[in-house]
């Protein structure tokens, strides 16, 4: 990502003629729309190439882990988007946050599904099962360490590792290998918030917490590498670029806040992009110069696209209402959103 393409003096706002552009260059109609038997808490796309086309779908009672299918992807399939239910897990409390661990595969054998998520209950609980095994034959581990909300989980890239973070004030490092034996903790100046792995070093995590502070830490030498800040607050939501690590993005209140860690003492970009406040972003995978952000009052869906000439900002879908989730696929232009009982799937120009 070229330095000036994120500069903040680049960001302001853009001719009516560009922005008019950019909004004619998406289709307003999504590509797909999956019903579910119950309200859709949570969603996340797998980010691991083995299974890249895994969805978990978190319902008020069940966890569904299904299949996601392009057309891009195989020229024999007719529809453009196809969609089939792999697992399905009965849980007792509502779902808060899930992951896929990266050894999860159901292409070739050993076919076997590791997912992790939490809960009202301020469990931690990760479970293993071969595809198509019954149910009896389902792993689970259910950790209670955790004294409040756990607000962020993910694996690392050689899923070693399992990193969370709490309203407990601390974040903690499990070990995958030994049946996620507590390896690591350390406390928070406030709320954690999210934890993201570095995509090329495991030892590198960032940790953000809810006062606007995101921290990196060297989980092998045990010390904070870096510090980053905003002005604004609360931090609802904290991404790393899959693409260039030298990028982070957080929404704190209502501002899109990025940052470069080469240049860690001021942010590039601190702009309110949601008036009444904002609960996610997320770097488009497959454009690193595109962003996207949910908002908490209307749930609109906006996307910020940075280019050499400015930075501008469009809904994806003036008629999209009510929307509480995203994710992206990490290998092709699709995003997910939910909404009530509904999984939209969008797909974004590149």
């Amino acid at each position: 990502m070229p330095s000036n393409v994120m500069s903040s003096s680049l960001f302001h706002d853009k001719s009516i003629s560009t922005a008019e552009k950019y909004r004619n260059s998406m289709n307003d109609v999504p590509k797909a729309k999956l019903e579910f038997s119950e309200k859709v808490y949570s969603i996340e796309f797998s980010p691991y190439l083995w299974c890249h086309d895994l969805i978990c779908v978190a319902l008020a009672s069940k966890i569904i882990v299904g299949q996601i299918k392009f057309k891009e992807e195989d020229d024999c399939q007719i529809e453009e988007v196809s969609y089939r239910k792999v697992e399905e897990l009965r849980v007792e409390h509502r779902v808060h946050r899930m992951c896929l661990s990266p050894e999860s595969n159901i292409k070739i054998a050993p076919k076997t599904i590791i997912l992790a998520f939490t809960n009202s209950k301020n469990q931690l609980i990760i479970v293993a099962f071969d595809h198509g095994a019954d149910i009896d034959r389902i792993s689970t581990k259910v950790i209670n360490s955790h004294t409040g909300y756990i607000n962020g989980i993910e694996y690392d890239k050689e899923g070693n590792f399992l990193a969370s973070c709490s309203d407990d004030l601390s974040c903690r490092i499990w070990s995958a290998a030994n049946s996620y034996a507590p390896i690591y903790k350390f406390f928070l100046s406030s709320p954690g918030i999210a934890v993201s792995w570095h995509k090329d070093d495991s030892a590198k995590l960032l940790v953000a917490e809810k006062s606007g502070v995101i921290t990196l830490h060297n989980v092998t030498t045990r010390q904070t590498v870096l510090s980053l800040r905003s002005q604004a607050s609360p931090l609802l939501s904290m991404d790393w670029s899959p693409t260039n690590t030298d990028y982070i993005s957080a929404i704190c209140g209502g501002n899109l806040v990025l940052w470069c860690i080469n240049s860690p003492s001021a942010p590039l970009v601190d702009r309110t992009v949601h008036s009444e406040g904002g609960i996610k972003v997320k770097f488009f995978p497959l454009c690193e110069s595109k962003l996207l952000t949910l908002g908490s009052h209307d749930n609109t869906l906006k996307i910020h696209q940075t280019s050499p000439s400015g930075i501008y900002t469009t809904n994806i879908s003036s008629s999209l209402k009510m929307c509480t989730e995203l994710t992206c696929h990490h290998n092709l232009p699709y995003i997910c959103t939910a909404s009530d009982n509904f999984v939209t799937i969008w797909k974004l120009p590149v």
